[in-house]
């Protein structure tokens, strides 16, 4: 088992991450609605239990309802007709007398000063007063007929044989002799169906049942699909209901009302199977929905992966060196043709830049084998300012000797390719560019270099001090004077180097002086006298990590002062 759920989860993880999203959210959609049908089955089975409850309540309370007003109605019925012993003896004699007998004695009656109704007034102000009613039967013991009267005879006919009743719903009551309480016969009060017991016999989920305790059954209605009602009527049951087969097969509502009890039944398994269908109905809904999502998503998937894979496999064709490779980017959208595009650009850029770098090495190759070249002719230049200062020396020409070896020295330096020195050999260099210059002018210059001894081997880029001694030589010298000074110091205070070049030039007008401080703190380019002190100061800030103090002072006709401060953190040694 767990080798095999073992291999499900390598087989899962193998392909392209879009195609296991697509496997995670198929999954979640189907959890999803698998999660809501369950729910939703939940809720169908809470709320129609619940309103099938409520609808038994509702129809036993009507039921009870109508039976209770049944039977005041037949109980007034039959206080109105048999109750007092005038009405009893006025409804017998219209029962046995013929009607020219029964007149005499009404007539007798009216002439002693009693005041008595016709029997057969008394019936048909029954039926006008309860319209519900639809027949009254008068049954007398021992005679061969019964009274019958209704809408068809309101004023009652005498009805050979015993009472048939085509509507169950009616009621009886025992007709009592009021003198000596002897039952002398039985009076029926039939009902006509009303409104909601017509709407009962089309009902086909709830069953009715009107009934006595007797076993007489008043009213049923048996819904669509229910077994017989028989078995829940006991005949001889005090109770008169079976409960135990209810219970098993229905659920149901009853009240009690004297002799009478009305039923509402409703059919566990028809309630089940309509709940059942009901439930169904939302799972199928539910699955198309969610079959509809799927589809759906596997289309997109599908064809989000299939230009994932044309992506994928045209940068594994650039891998294994097919630098022509393309996306093709027809078909796509979004993020994936903003990626292809900008991919297909980067392999433009990367082709014109293989192409540019190649160019650029054969220019480079050129060049080093034109230094290569060139290297016979300094060295050549070496050995022959060296053979004269020699020379020199040998005649005696010391002052000549020290101006070639300065010479060869400067020479050496210019010819080197290493890019930073030590702040020593920086102002040694310096110093035999001073002494050129005094050599050539020797009334008219001086100068001075000093440097303390735990300055001697910092590190600095190369060429930072020499241009700075250089434009004061090319632009701040007066040759017409005899006093023209340089001085170049490096020392240590307050836990920083500085270096301070001095002299007493011309100087830098004041609105120059402004525009280069500006421009050696913005990003715009400078004039052309200017570039080398631009060059300086970016060379010396991003050497030392933008930690320099670069600052310039200068008065006309009295010379420019430069100093530089580095802190000692940032320095190399």
């Amino acid at each position: 088992m767990m080798k095999k759920i073992s291999h499900y989860i390598e087989k899962f993880k193998k392909g392209l991450l879009i195609n296991r999203l697509m496997k995670i959210y198929s999954l979640l959609i189907i959890l999803f609605f698998g999660m809501l049908s369950v729910i939703l089955a939940i809720f169908i089975y809470i709320n129609d239990t619940q309103i099938a409850m409520n609808e038994l309540d509702i129809r036993v309370s009507e039921m009870a309802e109508d039976v209770t007003n049944k039977n005041i109605e037949t109980s007034r019925i039959m206080e109105m007709l048999f109750f007092e012993g005038e009405n009893y003896q006025n409804m017998m004699n219209y029962m046995t007398q013929t009607k020219t007998e029964y007149f005499s004695d009404i007539l007798d009656t009216w002439h002693q000063g009693q005041r008595i109704d016709f029997a057969s007034e008394q019936l048909k102000s029954m039926l006008y007063t309860y319209p519900d009613v639809s027949s009254i039967d008068i049954v007398v013991n021992d005679l061969n007929y019964f009274l019958r009267a209704d809408e068809r005879q309101p004023y009652g006919q005498r009805i050979e044989g015993n009472p048939v009743f085509r509507n169950k719903a009616y009621l009886v009551r025992s007709i009592k002799n009021p003198d000596s309480g002897q039952v002398i016969g039985t009076l029926y009060v039939n009902f006509k169906p009303n409104r909601k017991e017509n709407n009962l016999e089309h009902d086909e989920v709830y069953s009715t049942i009107v009934a006595e305790k007797s076993g007489r059954i008043l009213s049923q209605n048996i819904a669509k699909g229910n077994p017989l009602l028989s078995n829940i009527v006991k005949q001889d049951d005090a109770n008169g209901l079976a409960e135990q087969v209810i219970k098993e097969r229905y659920f149901y509502r009853y009240i009690e009302d004297s002799n009478m009890y009305s039923v509402v039944l409703l059919a566990k398994h028809n309630f089940y199977l309509s709940m059942a269908k009901k439930i169904g109905s939302f799972i199928l809904m539910n699955l198309s929905i969610s079959l509809a999502l799927l589809i759906l998503l596997k289309k997109v998937f599908i064809r989000y992966s299939k230009n994932v894979n044309n992506i994928n496999q045209e940068i594994h064709a650039v891998i294994a060196g097919d630098w022509q490779a393309r996306i093709d980017t027809k078909g796509m959208e979004l993020e994936l043709l903003e990626i292809s595009e900008a991919i297909n650009q980067m392999l433009e850029y990367i082709n014109q830049s293989f192409d540019e770098i190649y160019t650029l090495e054969i220019k480079q190759r050129d060049a080093h084998m034109r230094a290569l070249q060139s290297q016979i002719n300094p060295h050549f230049l070496y050995n022959t300012l060296e053979y004269i200062r020699m020379y020199a020396v040998s005649c005696e020409q010391d002052e000549l000797a020290d101006v070639v070896y300065a010479f060869a020295a400067l020479l050496r330096n210019n010819i080197n390719q290493e890019k930073t020195t030590t702040l020593k050999k920086e102002l040694d260099f310096c110093e035999k560019y001073a002494f050129l210059y005094q050599i050539r002018y020797p009334d008219r210059i001086a100068y001075h270099v000093t440097i303390e001894k735990d300055c001697q081997d910092i590190v600095i880029p190369k060429f930072i001090i020499q241009p700075l001694v250089e434009n004061y030589f090319v632009h701040g010298i007066d040759y017409t004077r005899i006093n023209n000074v340089i001085s170049i110091k490096s020392f240590s205070k307050d836990n920083q180097v500085i270096i301070l070049i001095r002299d007493n030039g011309s100087g830098i007008p004041p609105e120059k002086l402004t525009e280069i401080q500006q421009n050696l703190q913005c990003d715009q380019e400078m004039r052309q006298e200017s570039i080398g002190l631009k060059n300086i100061y970016l060379r010396l800030q991003n050497y030392f990590n933008n930690q320099v103090s670069f600052d310039i002072t200068s008065k006309e006709k009295c010379g420019t002062g430069i100093e530089i401060k580095i802190p000692k953190e940032v320095i190399k040694r």
